[in-house]
């Protein structure tokens, strides 16, 4: 079943992504499109944050960390503007929520 799971969101033309500790863990290739990434690993391990433009950097991280706290009244529905690997800005909508990833509290991020 989790091969199935994971091929599906291969394929999604959707960007998923899957942070745990303010890092990358898991990104399909439709989130390494929109970031201009010739490859997912370009990715992984690097922190969310710096991917951020600078003014909603304090937002975003705030309401993940809210998030992953249980706090109630998080949104579910961000927007923001992220910077490529080219440093081009775009403007993403995300609908997060937490998870369990490798049995620890992540976020998961779908476009």
């Amino acid at each position: 079943m989790k091969e199935k799971y994971r091929s599906l969101v291969e394929i999604f033309l959707h960007p998923i992504v899957i942070a745990q500790d303010g890092k990358f863990v898991f990104v399909n290739h439709a989130m390494c499109e929109l970031m201009g990434c010739e490859s997912p690993d370009m990715l992984l391990g690097q922190e969310i944050k710096s991917f951020l433009v600078e003014e909603d950097q304090e937002r975003v991280v705030g309401y993940v960390r809210d998030l992953l706290l249980g706090r109630e009244g998080i949104p579910k529905h961000y927007e923001m503007k992220v910077k490529r690997v080219n440093g081009e800005i775009v403007h993403v909508e995300a609908f997060v929520e937490m998870i369990t990833y490798g049995n620890r509290p992540a976020v998961q991020a779908m476009g």
